[in-house]
């Protein structure tokens, strides 16, 4: 038998969050400590929760770590991710992580309502559910380069959909959806500015978009 080992995690900056058990915020307080490139390892089958917005400001990668669990970390959203004004960021990114929403009326993964510039958001072998929207650009001038959906499943969207670019001001150049499941997302992929591509590939979606809608608008 051959047998091959999990890469070793690369990154100036490694934070291991497994061996704190006993303190739900434990991500949200440690977040606006991180250096610049850093790595964020959740324990799998652990519940951290968001309990009031958060901005970040610096580049990130939050994961679930390798163990034999086959649960994932999941991320209670009790509130959203936000961007602290004036930031450029290189990368946010989550992989293999349950993105847990609260509120069909005012829930988001991320909703940037101050002047910003992403160079790559993405999410990989994430379950995201029970939003509003799950990346929404609200207002000011916000930049994002490359949006990245991979190998996820998005379930129960409601009227903001999967991204939505929600001012003329704001823009998503490059939008890619791959390999992914959406399922009952009320709207996917809407934008008030255009962006340079837009790219669905090897996707299954059923009961999106909801009758009116469009799944690119």
């Amino acid at each position: 038998l051959t047998f091959t080992t999990k890469p070793s995690l690369e990154g100036s900056s490694i934070i291991d969050l497994r061996g704190i058990t006993d303190q739900p915020t434990v991500l949200a307080d440690t977040l606006p400590d991180i250096a610049d490139g850093s790595t964020v390892i959740l324990k799998r089958g652990y519940t951290y929760t968001i309990p009031s917005s958060l901005s970040l400001s610096k580049a990130v990668t939050i994961l679930s770590g390798y163990d034999f669990s086959p649960d994932l970390a999941i991320i209670d959203m009790q509130s959203n991710f936000n961007i602290v004004a004036g930031s450029n960021i290189s990368n946010i990114s989550f992989k293999d992580v349950v993105l847990k929403g609260n509120s069909y009326s005012g829930g988001y993964v991320f909703n940037i309502s101050n002047a910003c510039t992403i160079d790559k958001m993405s999410f990989e072998g994430v379950q995201a559910s029970i939003y509003r929207g799950m990346v929404r650009l609200q207002s000011a001038v916000i930049t994002v380069t490359d949006f990245v959906i991979d190998n996820s499943i998005i379930d129960s969207i409601s009227n903001y959909g999967v991204v939505n670019v929600d001012n003329v001001n704001c823009q998503v150049s490059n939008i890619a959806i791959k390999n992914s499941t959406i399922f009952r997302s009320e709207k996917v992929i809407t934008s008030r500015q255009n962006s340079t591509s837009c790219l669905i590939e090897n996707c299954t979606i059923n009961q999106a978009p909801l009758s009116g809608n469009y799944l690119v608008d």
